[in-house]
């Protein structure tokens, strides 16, 4: 970038300022990450097939929510690794709120925004990308049981939950992949999350990410970065 300062000024002035002393705030972030970054041919046919097989595309009103149970919290002298195995009911409980928090904020948004273009909140459907592939099927497993009366009346407003859940997403820091292609599942959730009309995000800074990419600027944070006793677990 420094090597080409000149060339990128006009491509800076065009892409990320509507006058001269005047910023697009909202999607700067996402513009600037558009300007630098290509998807491959073979990730892009990747995302573009999976995301058909999901029956969703960029310009689908669809939400998204990540939810990331396995970080590590500390819990005094030693470090704890929650999932659906060792805390059902905590990781279940993250991955709801992960879900309403979502719906919740995309609401607020119309309400505050008379002249949306977002749409309705009817028929609403939830991108949900985790790292626990076990987060993916107990929440896509509670729109399979929308039709039940005792479901429907204690998760009023539950929308459809889609996502990979035969998919692995290895760990930037730990894993090392013999094919580039074993990372796509996370370059697609990063993908999804960015075309989202809204994005909840908890722990760590994968969902953030996907956050600020999406050009909306509907974003909650559906858990803090508490210290696992807060948790009461």
């Amino acid at each position: 970038v420094a090597t080409q300062e000149d060339l990128n000024k006009e491509a800076i002035r065009a892409n990320f300022y509507s006058d001269r002393n005047e910023t697009a705030p909202t999607d700067t972030f996402s513009r600037i990450y558009r300007l630098l970054f290509e998807p491959t041919p073979e990730l892009r046919r990747f995302v573009l097939d999976s995301m058909e097989g999901l029956g969703l595309s960029p310009e689908s009103p669809y939400l998204a929510a990540h939810v990331r149970s396995g970080y590590p919290l500390f819990n005094v002298s030693w470090f704890v690794w929650p999932d659906m195995d060792s805390h059902p009911d905590l990781v279940k409980s993250w991955s709801e709120n992960a879900v309403r928090s979502v719906v919740a904020a995309y609401r607020q948004s119309l309400e505050s925004n008379a002249s949306s273009s977002f749409g309705d909140t009817d028929g609403l459907v939830v991108y949900v990308a985790s790292d626990a592939p076990q987060v993916v099927e107990y929440l896509k497993s509670i729109s399979d049981q929308a039709g039940n009366a005792a479901v429907a009346n204690s998760r009023e407003g539950w929308p459809l939950i889609v996502g990979m859940e035969t998919k692995d997403r290895p760990n930037i820091d730990l894993a090392k992949p013999k094919h580039p292609s074993e990372w796509y599942p996370a370059f697609l959730d990063i993908w999804i999350l960015s075309h989202a009309r809204c994005v909840s995000y908890g722990i760590g800074g994968f969902g953030r990410f996907g956050a600020n990419l999406a050009r909306t600027g509907c974003m909650v944070q559906h858990r803090s970065s508490r210290k696992w006793l807060d948790y009461g677990a």
